[in-house]
């Protein structure tokens, strides 16, 4: 005897937004890691240079972090607020500015094991015999806080940008300012250096404006202005467009044409905080207070895909080929979120190679493998049956029908209810089921019909069910007022769907004589 077949509760396929190639690879993330610092993470930088570290500067602190491991390997502890901690090209020094007009360059040690205290200027360990460390150059010549502080392209000369709206080029071997000008009319909180040339600047200002400056000649060669408070700005390698954020614009900048602007782009709800560039300068990744990131196609500036946040985003960083995203946050929450790892076989036997692996290595003599001829006799659970289930299994129509119009199935599962039906259609017994209900249960059933008459997927079941009923209970009508009524509101919902239906038919005839007479125009 075969086993009793289940009503199957089909749901209703809804039509998905069909991913494009940039919006799949951006997607294809791991959950990210977590760490809770002290204080939001104002300033985010990724060294050029493997193993690839990450300078998060957040409050009186700056770490630098190993992008593998997710671990701080070194911490900087100062008694103010530090910003805009920046890796050289070369990923040997790293500058950073600091509230009381001044900006320091430290090495990078290659003992990254070791926490110092450079404040104080002695090592934060338990050994008092280890020598003491200083700052490499200290640069104190501004007049206000220096929120950014970047090294020049050429790797010598170090830039640095203050409230006090001015901009300084400083040498790095002897600490002399080597270019000193006033770009702007407000604090100076966003700046870049150029990756293609020794000599050009780019600042954004609260005074709404971007500034190209050639340090060749100290003087300003570009002016924009963005219309709002300026709080990030990116050249391209080219030199030849530059992009500001600030509000919830985001615009890009035509260098060659004097400054005029390309495109604006406005898809955040909040402030803009943050802009960095893919890898291959494919993509522009954009943060903002709206806890969002959003990812430009920079061949057409269309979005591409929004990655979502549980906090304000403050800052933004992207390591080499895209293979990780940090990402701070306004309560001091630092993101890293990893490229998965698309574990194939190949990829699998060239790691066995690597590492001499043998599949026997630790198989033990008690350890059982089944072959291709073995005969597996799998365990068959006996499955569930819901209550209709039961009362089909036992034809028991008029039962089944009545658990599949109880109130959690028909109001959570309509599906089922309509399965139901049309398994009771397919035995022939729909009529005897319909029978002889009483005023409570054919209210319920004629209120079902009226709700899900107009659903496309339940229309032509109820449709059958409602010819039913009426031949059953014709001659009841005006026996009972509350049934008479819920007959009158089912045939008032079938009315307006067909109304429904012959004016989108109306549309559609109108649609196909425009398209027709459109295409006469053209041909």
């Amino acid at each position: 005897m075969s086993s009793f077949k289940q009503i199957q509760v089909l749901k209703q396929s809804k039509p998905g937004q069909v991913l494009s190639d940039s919006a799949l690879y951006w997607k294809d993330y791991e959950f990210p890691t977590v760490i809770n610092e002290y204080g939001g993470i104002n300033h985010i930088d990724v060294s050029e240079v493997k193993p690839n570290f990450v300078v998060a500067t957040h409050a009186s602190r700056v770490h630098i972090y190993d992008s593998h491991k997710k671990t701080a390997i070194k911490s900087f502890s100062f008694s103010e607020n530090a910003y805009s901690g920046s890796f050289r090209r070369d990923g040997k020094l790293m500058c950073v500015g600091f509230e009381s007009n001044h900006a320091k360059v430290y090495p990078i040690m290659e003992d990254q094991q070791k926490d110092f205290d450079f404040e104080n200027e002695t090592e934060s360990t338990n050994s008092a015999t280890k020598p003491k460390k200083r700052p490499l150059r200290k640069f104190d010549d501004h007049l206000g806080p220096v929120h950014v502080c970047k090294f020049m392209r050429n790797l010598y000369h170090v830039m640095t940008c203050s409230d006090d709206a001015h901009v300084r080029i400083f040498d790095l071997a002897t600490s002399n300012t080597i270019m000193k000008l006033k770009a702007h009319k407000d604090y100076i909180r966003s700046g870049c250096t150029s990756v293609t040339s020794d000599d050009l600047i780019l600042t954004g200002s609260y005074d709404h404006t971007v500034k190209m400056t050639d340090t060749r000649i100290n003087s300003v060669v570009m002016t924009v202005d963005h219309g709002e408070p300026v709080e990030n700005i990116l050249m391209f390698p080219s030199s030849n467009m530059v992009v500001s954020c600030g509000g919830n614009s985001i615009k890009i900048w035509d260098v060659l044409k004097g400054g005029n602007l390309i495109h604006t782009m406005i898809n955040h709800h909040k402030t803009v905080t943050s802009l960095a560039f893919s890898h291959n300068y494919k993509y522009l990744l954009s943060a903002g207070l709206d806890r969002h990131i959003k990812v430009f196609d920079l061949a057409n500036y269309d979005l591409v895909s929004t990655l979502d946040y549980p906090s304000a985003i403050l800052s933004l960083g992207v390591l080499p080929e895209d293979k990780s995203l940090v990402v701070g946050m306004s309560d001091g929450l630092l993101s890293f979120k990893d490229r998965k790892k698309h574990d194939t076989e190949a990829f699998r036997e060239s790691n066995r190679a690597k590492k001499g692996y043998n599949p026997y290595k630790y198989a033990s003599s008690s350890v059982f493998t089944s072959s291709a001829t073995d005969h597996i006799i799998t365990h068959e659970t006996k499955p569930h049956l819901r209550s209709f289930d039961k009362q089909l299994k036992k034809f028991n129509s008029t039962k089944a029908l009545d658990e599949a119009l109880s109130l959690k199935t028909r109001v959570n599962t309509p599906q089922a209810t309509i399965g139901v039906m049309q398994e009771l259609i397919r035995r022939g017994t729909i009529k005897a089921a319909l029978a002889g209900k009483s005023e409570k249960s054919l209210g319920i059933l004629i209120k079902f019909i009226q709700r899900n008459i107009s659903n496309p997927n339940f229309t032509a079941t109820l449709t059958d069910i409602s010819n039913i009923l009426l031949d059953l209970y014709i001659n009841d009508i005006g026996k009972y007022a509350a049934i008479d009524d819920l007959f009158v509101r089912l045939k008032k919902t079938i009315d307006m769907e067909i109304q429904y239906q012959t004016n989108l038919f109306q549309i559609i005839g109108t649609l196909e004589t425009i398209f027709v007479a459109q295409n006469n125009v053209t041909k």
